[in-house]
C-alpha cells in the first residue's frame, strides 16, 4: 500500500510540477529567416552568449541581431539588443538596445534596479543623450529579447499569463495564452514534421518595425523548447518567422 501511495503521489506532482526545461545552453545559436507572402525579408539571429554575473546577480546574456534584406526597398532596419536575463528566465536585469537608420543611431539602455524598486532608462542618438527617465516600480519586467526565452520556459504552462514588459521607454504588457496543444509543423530547414506546442498571445505594445498585435508561435516538444515557427504583425502585414539554421549541443527536432 505505502508503494501504491508513493507512486501516486510521484505521479501527480509531475502532473502538477511538470519537469523543468533546459533552455539555457552554452553557445546556442538560432537563426531565423522573416518572410511576407514568400518575399524575403532579413533574418533574426539570437546568441546565447553565456553565464555570467551582473552587479552580483547570476545572469544569462544573450545576443540578438536582425537586418533587413538589402534588396528590399521599402525595408531598412539593422539592429543589435544585449539582454542580460534572469537565471529564472522569467525577468530581466539589464538590456541595451542599439537601431541604425539612415545617419542616426539610437541606443537604449535600461537598467532594472529590483533592490531599490528603479527602472533607469537612457536613450542616445549617435553618441548624445536625448533622453532619461526614472521609473518607480515593484513589477519585475521583461524586454523584447527577455520574452522570447520567458515564452520558450512557459510554452508548457497550460495557462494565460500577463507579463510586464517594456520597449524602448513605454511599458505595457504581453499576453501569452498557453494552452499545450501539440502540432505538427514543417519548415524547410528540416526534413521530416516537427512535433511542436502551439500558443498564441497578443502584444499590447509596438516594438521594431511596428511588431505589435496578436502573434502565434510553434516551439519543440522538448525540454530545448526552440522556437520552430512563428507568425507576427508588423509594418508590412503578418510575417513568418522561420528556423533556418542552430547550433546547440545534442539537439535534434522532435519528429511529430
Amino acid at each position: 500500500m505505502k508503494k501504491l501511495i508513493t507512486i501516486f503521489l510521484l505521479f501527480t506532482t509531475t502532473l502538477i510540477y511538470p519537469a523543468q526545461k533546459e533552455i539555457f545552453s552554452d553557445g546556442e545559436y538560432l537563426e531565423y529567416n522573416v518572410s511576407f507572402w514568400g518575399i524575403d525579408l532579413g533574418n533574426i539571429k539570437i546568441y546565447t552568449d553565456s553565464a555570467t554575473v551582473l552587479n552580483g546577480i547570476d545572469v544569462y546574456k544573450h545576443h540578438v541581431t536582425m537586418k533587413s534584406n538589402p534588396s528590399i526597398p521599402f525595408v531598412s532596419l539593422d539592429a543589435t539588443f544585449n539582454s542580460w536575463i534572469d537565471t529564472s528566465y522569467d525577468y530581466s536585469h539589464e538590456f541595451i538596445g542599439t537601431e541604425k537608420c539612415d545617419d542616426i543611431v539610437e541606443q537604449g539602455h535600461i537598467r532594472f534596479l529590483y533592490d531599490i524598486n528603479r527602472m533607469k532608462i537612457d536613450i542616445t542618438e549617435n553618441g548624445k543623450k536625448v533622453d532619461h527617465l526614472n521609473y518607480y516600480t515593484k513589477k519585475n519586467w521583461n524586454d523584447g529579447t527577455s520574452l522570447f526565452y520567458y515564452a520558450r520556459k512557459h510554452v508548457d504552462d497550460r495557462q494565460r499569463i500577463v507579463v510586464p514588459t517594456i520597449i524602448t521607454k513605454d511599458t505595457s504588457t504581453t499576453v501569452f495564452y498557453f494552452n499545450g496543444e501539440r502540432e505538427s509543423v514543417e519548415v524547410d530547414a528540416i526534413n521530416y514534421p516537427v512535433k511542436c506546442v502551439y500558443f498564441n498571445g497578443q502584444a499590447l505594445w509596438e516594438g521594431i518595425y511596428g511588431m505589435n498585435g496578436k502573434f502565434q508561435g510553434w516551439f519543440s516538444d522538448d525540454d530545448a523548447s526552440i522556437p520552430i515557427l512563428a507568425k507576427m504583425n508588423v509594418y508590412v502585414g503578418n510575417v513568418r518567422i522561420e528556423l533556418v539554421d542552430w547550433k546547440r549541443k545534442n539537439w535534434q527536432a522532435p519528429r511529430y
